[in-house]
């Protein structure tokens, strides 16, 4: 019957019961977040096994450790399958060890260049510059390709490995350069977004693919020419003809077949179009799970009982020092918070005037009729009553209300999910 615990501590319906606690900002954004939470499970999770009883989590505190330690481990994961499907590839073109360890000796360095300039820079890894060190895997090994494979055609034809690098880095440096150039102002543009995620992202995806240009230019010719030069068994590669084949046909079709290029390219770029004009901008904080993950089940469990999870919040200002004790300001405010109570999409609000309601229920012993604003004449008595309930003077705010209004009792918060 106590209007006030319906929809946010005990669901109407199926009875389930909420236990909200909060979390000290200071762990909240440090490395310690993980281990707490980790703590809260663990006495979570007793309580399930000796109670039968199945609990479910939500709140970004819970979202954000999971969140961090899923992309923590796929972190670690995608860049170690790229690392391996990249090795077998290189060997496989190459056929020399010596062709697969060096490129990967680069990737390695750039991506510890790439971690240590995230924290130079005092970022943090997110979901984005986590996945910086995998793109730069796919950068950083092109590099290496395109020297190893203009090395090996400059050797096979002048058997001098000093004047094959030399031609190597004159013809391809600049063309390489080009080419990294052109990526970097790529991601460089999101650094002119005010999105403080994107511009970190941005920022240090431009400065590593530099690293990984220099890197690459500057290991690849100082290691290979100080190796033997390769035999001709590692040469072969050359006239493969697979590739001599796709190289063949995409000479034949760019020289012979311009006009199927152009109307294929028309095509795709009407389709791509269509496309475009579909997209939906529709984000959410739990994108990057799957939809049968737990979490997602939780946060599913949380909106049928409980209106939802992550919160909306309004501040109400009445322009002047203790507004909030004036009766038509206070019915502005319930005026308010009975339209968003109405609003399909979100959950029952809570604000000062749901604590005068409650309380008014609760000086008429817990009579729903009474769950209302209190009026001219209940309004003092009740105000006081709470201010009293701190133990603080009737000049001051309880414990309940305090973060709902602000100290001059000027300012009321709204807050619905």
């Amino acid at each position: 019957s106590i209007e006030f615990y319906k929809g946010q501590v005990i669901a109407p319906r199926s009875g389930a019961t909420l236990l909200a606690i909060t979390l000290d900002p200071t762990f909240l954004n440090s490395n310690k977040r993980g281990a707490v939470m980790d703590n809260i499970l663990n006495l979570t999770n007793k309580f399930e096994k000796d109670t039968g009883i199945k609990l479910h989590y939500a709140g970004l505190p819970y979202v954000r450790s999971t969140m961090t330690s899923k992309v923590s481990a796929e972190m670690k994961f995608f860049a170690l399958l790229m690392v391996v499907v990249m090795a077998v590839i290189l060997y496989v073109f190459f056929r020399t060890w010596s062709a697969v360890v060096v490129p990967l000796l680069v990737v390695v360095i750039v991506m510890v260049w790439c971690i240590a300039s995230i924290v130079l820079l005092g970022f943090r890894i997110n979901l984005l510059t986590g996945l910086i060190p995998s793109i730069l895997v796919v950068i950083s090994v092109p590099n290496c390709t395109y020297l190893l494979s203009r090395y090996h055609f400059d050797y096979r034809k002048s058997g001098n490995q000093i004047l094959a690098m030399t031609r190597v880095i004159r013809k391809i440096g600049l063309i390489t350069m080009v080419n990294n150039t052109t990526t970097a102002i790529g991601f460089f543009v999101f650094t002119f977004t005010d999105i403080a995620i994107l511009y970190q992202f941005g920022l240090v995806a431009t400065i590593n693919i530099f690293v990984a240009f220099i890197i690459s230019f500057i290991m690849i010719p100082a290691v290979f020419t100080y190796l033997p030069g390769p035999t001709d068994k590692q040469l072969e590669h050359l006239d493969s003809k697979p590739l001599v084949g796709i190289v063949h046909f995409l000479d034949f079709i760019v020289l012979r077949r311009r006009r199927t290029i152009y109307l294929t390219a028309a095509v795709l770029v009407g389709l791509a179009a269509i496309g475009i004009s579909r997209i939906e901008a529709v984000s959410y904080m739990v994108d990057d799970l799957p939809k049968k993950s737990s979490v997602n089940e939780d946060l599913s469990f949380f909106e049928a009982r409980f209106g939802g999870v992550m919160p909306l919040e309004f501040v109400v200002d009445t322009k002047q020092p203790k507004g909030l004790l004036k009766l038509p300001n206070l019915q502005k405010i319930d005026q308010f918070d009975r339209f968003l109570q109405a609003q399909p999409e979100l959950s029952t609000p809570i604000s000062m005037v749901t604590f005068l309601r409650a309380a008014k229920q609760a000086f008429y012993n817990g009579n729903p009729d009474f769950y209302k604003l209190p009026d001219n004449d209940d309004k003092n008595f009740i105000l006081s009553y709470l201010a009293n309930s701190s133990g603080q003077g009737k000049n001051s705010t309880s414990k309940l209300l305090k973060t709902f209004t602000d100290s001059t009792q000027q300012r009321a918060r709204i807050s619905v999910k």
